[in-house]
């Protein structure tokens, strides 16, 4: 057990930095970018029922429920698809495939005329969003150490909580004006430009680059070792506790993310762009905790490792 836990040196993580790396670069924003598209649609529920004919309760039901279902339930599958598929083909092209399909469902939304052509164009936003979390931790996994990873997941979770502030400001002081369509059909360009960037710049790194595996193309992984990895990944203590957690503690946020920015809108009677500002100010302690937690936790790590699962339970109890 001792050996289990030991932890690399605490000096490990300034030997280890890596240099500016573009390929880091590219991945955060594709994340930024596509977690963007998240909660665009929070800010004008209001609007687009009216839009589509829907009375309050089909609001809530239809747009805040039905799409949210929608994006989530075919988002965990596809998680499960591109993790395997990142085992086996160039990564770097399932992430141009993920960024462009991000940017097709953005623009679709945009064009959407009914609930069920936004309940379509949302899901496609699902699968690219469910799509990317195993591919971009697949690639930064190959770029950083083990005594960089925790950091490095702080930082990632940073990237996704800003895509998300920023994507629903965006929306709201964009939309207000402009309408809903707006916010989506300028997300959807940079999408596609972010794609074009892939293309030219990005190199995908070595397989096992940082955990003495270089040159691991992934090919001989089958079908069956796959099935094996993926039952004892859901036969694991500890990755059944953080579903424990994990699952229930996205209820609250959901809920927050989904109706907060239209029920300050509507029942409180501020503008579009003021309800936003609340969402606004709940992301900046989402930034601190992202920004503190991890860099507090790769401390804990090089110290002990059994550490970081101390500071998790705090944070939770506090929480």
């Amino acid at each position: 057990d001792a050996e289990k836990n030991r932890s690399p040196p605490l000096d490990a993580m300034a030997e280890t930095t890596p240099p500016f790396d573009l390929r880091v670069f590219i991945i955060f924003a594709a994340s930024f970018l596509l977690n963007s598209d998240q909660n665009m649609l929070a800010p004008h529920l209001t609007a687009i029922s009216r839009e589509f004919g829907m009375d309050a309760d089909q609001r809530d039901e239809k747009l805040g429920g039905e799409l949210a279902a929608g994006l989530f339930l075919l988002g965990a599958p596809a998680t499960l698809a591109i993790g395997f598929a990142a085992d086996r083909v160039p990564r770097k092209w399932l992430l141009v495939f993920i960024i462009v399909l991000g940017g097709v469902a953005s623009l679709g939304t945009a064009s959407a005329q009914n609930f069920p052509q936004l309940f379509g164009w949302r899901a496609l936003t699902g699968i690219s969003l469910g799509a990317a979390f195993p591919l971009n931790f697949s690639l930064l996994a190959d770029l950083f150490p083990p005594a960089r990873r925790t950091s490095m997941s702080g930082r990632f979770g940073l990237s996704i909580a800003s895509g998300q502030a920023f994507g629903q400001a965006l929306s709201g002081f964009v939309g207000g004006p402009l309408g809903w369509r707006a916010p989506f059909i300028l997300v959807g360009g940079l999408f596609l430009a972010l794609a074009g960037v892939v293309i030219a710049f990005f190199c995908e790194p070595a397989r096992g680059a940082c955990d003495g595996r270089a040159g691991d193309a992934g090919g001989g992984v089958t079908s069956k070792a796959a099935g094996r990895d993926l039952f004892q990944l859901f036969t694991t203590p500890t990755v059944l506790l953080v579903f424990l957690q994990g699952i229930p503690g996205c209820v609250p946020w959901s809920i927050i993310g989904t109706y907060l920015n239209d029920f300050v809108h509507v029942n409180l009677h501020l503008s579009v762009q003021h309800a936003t500002l609340v969402l606004t100010a709940l992301a900046v302690g989402g930034f601190a905790g992202q920004l503190v937690g991890g860099e507090v936790g790769q401390r804990l790590y090089l110290w002990k490792k059994p550490a970081c699962c101390c500071q998790m339970g705090v944070s939770k109890v506090f929480s």
